[in-house]
């Protein structure tokens, strides 16, 4: 695949960071789906668990709590081996 080894690290939250993430696993890349201790929004969404589910599939997940100063440390430790970061914050 065109992608293989590229890690990508994906902390987007709802559809278009997903489906982009998905696009790139479908080309070979490692996605590391990175979400908050509430989860992403999509899955409070009526039949969100199906789309979460569909988007994600095959992401290897981790939780972190960007909040704390371990949670932004662990980011940083990802970071450092990742290719790809794709996000979708408000800027600030």
């Amino acid at each position: 695949m065109r992608l293989d080894g590229v890690r990508v690290l994906d902390l987007s939250r709802l559809l278009p960071g997903a489906y982009c993430t998905q696009l790139l696993q479908m080309e070979g890349a490692q996605i590391t789906k990175i979400e908050s201790p509430e989860g992403d929004p999509i899955r409070r969404l009526p039949g969100g668990e199906a789309y979460f589910e569909a988007l994600h599939h095959g992401k290897t997940p981790l939780t972190l709590d960007l909040r704390s100063e371990a949670g932004r440390e662990a980011l940083r430790r990802r970071v450092v081996d990742a290719d790809v970061l794709v996000e979708g914050f408000r800027p600030g």
